[in-house]
C-alpha cells in the first residue's frame, strides 16, 4: 500500500518513525489507526485515493459470490472479501475494516442482528456501513435499524439496488 520493500517499513519501525508490535512468531504489526497516521503524516496514497474495501457476509456463498463479483464490476480497485457466518465475519471486519458490510441476517450460530450490535459497540470498527440483506417478513428492517444498521436491502433484490445504495451511503467518499 505504500509502494516501498519491507526492508524501508523494518527501518522505520526501527527508527520509532512507525509504531508496530511484534507477534509471538517474532513478525511485526502495525494498527490500522497507525498505519493511516503515518500514510497522511507522510503523504503516502494522496493521489488516488484508498481502495474500497467492502466485506460480504452471507452463510449461501453463491450470494456472497455473486455480490463480490458485481461490486468488483463497479470498483476495479476494491478489496473484496467475503465470510460465511457471524464469527468469522467480525473477525475478517476487525482485519480488513471494511468501507461498507454487506451483512445477512438469517444465519446460523450468530445472526445478523447480533453482528451489527457488536460492531456498532466497537468504537475502532464502528464506522464501518452495515448494510442489512434478508428474506425475512415483519419488522426486520425496524430491528436491524435499531441494532445499527445504515442500510436495508429485502432479498430477493436487484444488484442495481446494492450499486445504488452504495453510493447514497459513501457519498463522495467513492
Amino acid at each position: 500500500m505504500l509502494e516501498v520493500s519491507p526492508a524501508a517499513i523494518k527501518k522505520w519501525i526501527q527508527q520509532g518513525k512507525l509504531a508496530a508490535f511484534r507477534t509471538p512468531g517474532g513478525h511485526f504489526r502495525i494498527p490500522a489507526a497507525e498505519f493511516e497516521r503515518f500514510q497522511k503524516t507522510h503523504g503516502f496514497g494522496a493521489g488516488a485515493g484508498e481502495p474500497l474495501r467492502v466485506l460480504v457476509l452471507d452463510d449461501q456463498r453463491d450470494v456472497s459470490d455473486v455480490l463480490a463479483a458485481s461490486l468488483r464490476a463497479v470498483y476495479p480497485r476494491a478489496r473484496m472479501e467475503t465470510a460465511a457466518n457471524g464469527w468469522e465475519g467480525l473477525l475478517k471486519v476487525g482485519t480488513l475494516r471494511p468501507d461498507v458490510l454487506l451483512l445477512d441476517l438469517g444465519m446460523p450460530g450468530m445472526d445478523g442482528f447480533e453482528v451489527c450490535r457488536q460492531i456498532k459497540r466497537d468504537p475502532v470498527i464502528r464506522d464501518t456501513r452495515v448494510v442489512v440483506m434478508t428474506a425475512r417478513l415483519g419488522d426486520v428492517e425496524a430491528r436491524a435499524l435499531e441494532a445499527g444498521a445504515d442500510g436495508f436491502l429485502s432479498k430477493p433484490f436487484e444488484v442495481a439496488a446494492v450499486h445504488g445504495l452504495l453510493a447514497r451511503l459513501l457519498g463522495a467518499r467513492r
